[in-house]
């Protein structure tokens, strides 16, 4: 899975917000760079664009710094990647389907292909077009045909990796790296 390094700092400044989410006390902006190895400058920009979706707080002066608006329990890995990679994220340009419209549970995958592959309600095809022609005596697919299920793939799989990450909050990944720091000793 690409993505890009704005992204990964965004949640690896999360994640170091949920463990010191609770102590009462903000973050300064230096500690999570110097601790996650983050360029400043670019991690206040991303601060910054989590605050303005309500991800994060911030206190000014000179004890100031970010702390996260709400329990790292309800925030799921999904909402940072969307908040910073945009609402349509990875999607292909130009693409006829909103990102709230394909992750809406009542979009049916009927609906879904007969969107993309230009057809009709009742899988009637709108224009002139074939999935399939003929070639010396076998069947090749037409080139609109494979472009519809192609990007029919991707969506799916895109769908597939937006849900996947709205399962996994910060809480989890926090108890995942707390369970991996701590030295285990064999005899």
């Amino acid at each position: 899975m690409n993505r890009s390094a704005k992204t990964e700092y965004a949640c690896l400044a999360v994640l170091e917000l949920a463990a010191k989410y609770g102590a009462g006390e903000p973050v300064r902006v230096r500690a999570i760079a110097d601790r996650q190895g983050i360029p400043s400058p670019f991690l206040v920009q991303i601060l910054l664009q989590l605050k303005s979706a309500g991800v994060v707080e911030s206190t000014r002066g000179s004890a100031g710094g970010y702390r996260l608006a709400r329990d790292p329990a309800t925030l799921s890995l999904g909402e940072v990647v969307a908040i910073i990679e945009g609402v349509t994220g990875d999607r292909p340009a130009g693409d006829r389907l909103t990102s709230d419209r394909l992750t809406s549970d009542r979009l049916t995958s009927d609906r879904l292909t007969s969107e993309l592959a230009g057809t009709g309600e009742r899988g009637e095809p709108s224009g002139a077009e074939s999935g399939t022609a003929e070639a010396g005596g076998l069947d090749t697919v037409g080139a609109d045909a494979a472009k519809r299920v192609l990007r029919e793939a991707w969506i799916e799989a895109e769908a597939a990796r937006r849900e996947a990450l709205a399962g996994i909050t910060f809480a989890d990944l926090l108890e995942r790296s707390r369970g991996r720091s701590e030295a285990m000793y064999y005899i």
